[in-house]
Parts: structure tokens; C-alpha cells; sequence
């Protein structure tokens, strides 16, 4: 680790122009577009952790809070558990429906109850399936990881090699392990980083997550089909 921290400063200080060692036809390339996917895994993540987590507070909750705040004093707003925004709005429903002396409205007051506390569940399966797709990306960044090893050695690999043939100071056997490493790790890693971008399915994780959201909001559309 702290070996690999001194190399990149020392290519960092003593720049090297590539004139003599060449990478796999297509690597430079496909490691640009590898990055860029790599790191689009931190915003899915993201993405996952938003949905999964606006209910229980941010701007959404404050405004409710704000809005609960000038129902009837009659409402035991105190009781409100501040749990996640749909349980509260269910509770709003039941606590006016025992407040209220009209049928009717109590019966409008119960329904919305019920609704949101059937969508405050739903909710709650929604982000645990959230859940498992974090932890679908999570196991995609940690190959990243090992690619991005791999791409240190290339690089390391290739600086050493440059600098002692441009330096012209070397023995034929180093040059030799030098060009033998680099070439092999190069092409390693260039089919690693092209599986990873053909099989990672993250095309699939990003269906996954919308599809997973839809299912949430067809049925939270159902709970309230009633007050259209």
C-alpha cells in the first residue's frame, strides 16, 4: 500500500513521455469508459439510498410537520411518533376519525388511515429490496477494486520499463521480465475491465431499481384509488 502510494508520487514528480512501451490495442480507451462506469456505482448507490430513505426525514418531513402543525387542536398532533412520513400521515387519519362527530367524514378520515399505513408497508418492503440491490452494487464496487490493483501494476509496470529504455542503462534479462509483466498484465486487466463492463449487468441493476420503485408507487396509487 505505502509502496504503491510512493510510486504514483514519484510518476507524479518525474513525468515520462511514452515513446517506447505501447499498451493492448483498445486499452486506453476501454479504461476511460470502464472509470466512467465505475464510478457511476457510486450514484446508483446513491440513488438507492435516496429512495429508500426520503420518508423518514429531510425537506418532505419538515413541510409535513409544518402542514401537521396547523391541523385542528383538537388532534393529539404530541403523539406523533415522527417514524417515517406515511405512519405519521396515518395516524393524522385516525386521530381525526376520533376526533370528528360526522359519519361520513369519519369513515373519508379512516380510509386515509388505513391507506397510508398499507403504503407505509409497502414502503418498508420497497427498501428492503432497495437493500439487496445496494448490496448488488457494493459487490460490483469491490471488483472494481481488484481492477483498479491490476491497472496500478499496469501502470507501474510500464513507467519502469520506459524509464530504464529511455535511460538506455539496463540489463536484457530486466528488460525482458519488464515487457514480459506488462504485457501480460495489461492484457489481463484489458479483459477484465471489458467483462466488467459486458457482464456487470448494471444495466440491469438500474431496470431493477425502477422496477422495484414502480411496483411501490402502482400500489401505493392503489391504497388511494378510492379518494379519486
Amino acid at each position: 500500500m505505502l509502496e504503491d502510494a510512493k510510486r504514483y508520487v514519484e510518476r507524479k514528480i518525474k513525468k515520462i513521455e511514452y515513446i517506447h512501451t505501447k499498451l493492448p490495442e483498445g486499452y486506453e480507451e476501454k479504461q476511460n469508459r470502464y472509470r466512467k462506469m465505475r464510478d457511476e456505482l457510486n450514484v446508483l448507490q446513491s440513488v438507492v439510498k435516496g429512495l429508500s430513505n426520503y420518508e423518514f426525514g429531510g425537506t418532505i418531513l419538515k413541510h409535513f410537520h409544518h402542514w401537521s402543525n396547523t391541523i385542528s387542536n383538537t388532534v393529539n398532533l404530541k403523539a406523533l411518533k415522527r417514524d417515517d412520513i406515511y405512519t405519521d400521515t396515518a395516524f393524522v387519519g385516525y386521530e381525526l376519525s376520533n376526533t370528528v362527530g360526522d359519519k361520513q367524514l369519519k369513515e373519508v378520515c379512516n380510509d386515509f388511515s388505513k391507506a397510508y399505513e398499507c403504503i407505509s408497508e409497502d414502503k418498508r418492503k420497497m427498501n428492503e429490496k432497495m437493500g439487496d440491490i445496494f448490496e448488488e452494487l457494493s459487490i460490483l464496487k469491490k471488483k472494481c477494486k481488484q481492477i483498479d490493483h491490476q491497472r496500478k501494476t499496469v501502470n507501474n509496470l510500464r513507467y519502469d520499463l520506459e524509464e530504464i529504455l529511455q535511460s538506455n542503462i539496463y540489463k536484457e534479462d530486466q528488460k525482458e521480465n519488464l515487457e514480459k509483466k506488462l504485457g501480460e498484465t495489461s492484457e489481463k486487466t484489458l479483459v477484465e475491465m471489458d467483462e466488467f463492463m459486458h457482464l456487470s449487468m448494471i444495466n440491469g441493476v438500474i431496470k431493477k431499481i425502477a422496477k422495484t420503485h414502480r411496483e411501490f408507487c402502482k400500489k401505493a396509487g392503489d391504497h388511494l384509488e378510492k379518494f379519486s
